[in-house]
């Protein structure tokens, strides 16, 4: 829970301190300790994330591909903030739910034949 917020902001780095509160009943934690976190501020069911490895960027232009019956289809795409190992797209005809190519997106263009396999443990 956050306990106390900084009223000095790094304007530079967009940042401020805050100061939480955990509960430390089993004394794991120490005094003095740091530590980095962030903090969710808003949610957007419409944003959309992919997987860093569907992103193929190619002459400093970002895309991804979906498959549409059996065909590569090619999504110019501008990226935005990144969540772990996902990336958001900031711009772009993608729409929640769209399945994207994560496996050889680097070796397709537009139009392409794609045979889709399933992904070991039971994904797409």
């Amino acid at each position: 829970m956050v306990d106390r917020i900084a009223p000095a902001v790094d304007d530079r780095k967009r940042t401020f301190l805050v100061e939480i509160r955990i509960d430390n009943a089993e004394g794991l934690l120490r005094p003095g300790g740091f530590a980095r976190g962030e903090i969710e501020t808003h949610v957007d069911p419409e944003v959309v994330f992919v997987p860093q490895d569907a992103i193929v960027v190619a002459l400093g232009l970002s895309k991804v591909f979906t498959v549409k019956d059996g065909k590569a289809v090619e999504h110019k795409v501008t990226t935005g903030a990144h969540d772990g190992s996902f990336l958001e797209v900031a711009n772009g005809d993608l729409m929640p739910g769209d399945e994207v190519v994560v496996r050889g997106a680097a070796r397709l263009a537009q139009g392409m034949a794609v045979q889709v396999e399933p992904l070991p443990g039971g994904g797409k």
